[in-house]
């Protein structure tokens, strides 16, 4: 299967409100006008990955001084590898930043911490 990485724009809004809805249910943040609002500050940047037949999954990123957080990630079909393909991109896309570090919450919020422990992250404690 071909897969591209692309960076979504304004036309993207709703496919990726559905698609991080799909993990993120409850959360305003996905809204279509919140989206909107980030690519037009360019507060966030996000990508969609997919071919010329569908739309596999998405990526959310937000890149601050020397850091960049992964704010989310989603396979739409879960255990095809998708998700691996999008977290090496932004791992890239960190280094290409200069950023020096990448970090998420997923790994205790999201239950997601297998995922990014076989992919070599490591848990870091932080205060709330």
């Amino acid at each position: 299967m071909n897969l591209e990485i692309r960076k979504a724009t304004e036309n993207d809004i709703e496919i990726l409100s559905n698609i991080f809805s799909i993990l993120y249910k409850s959360e305003l943040k996905w809204s279509k006008d919140n989206i909107k609002e980030n690519i037009k500050q360019k507060s966030s940047e996000y990508f969609i990955i997919g071919n010329n037949e569908s739309i596999l999954g998405a990526l959310s990123l937000k890149f601050n001084k020397d850091e960049c957080k992964l704010e989310a990630i989603v396979a739409i079909d879960g255990k095809n590898g998708i998700g691996s393909q999008l977290l090496k991109f932004a791992e890239s896309l960190a280094k290409e930043n200069r950023s020096k570090k990448i970090w998420c919450y997923s790994l205790e919020r999201y239950s997601a911490g297998n995922f990014y422990k076989k992919h070599g992250w490591r848990q870091e404690d932080f205060i709330s």
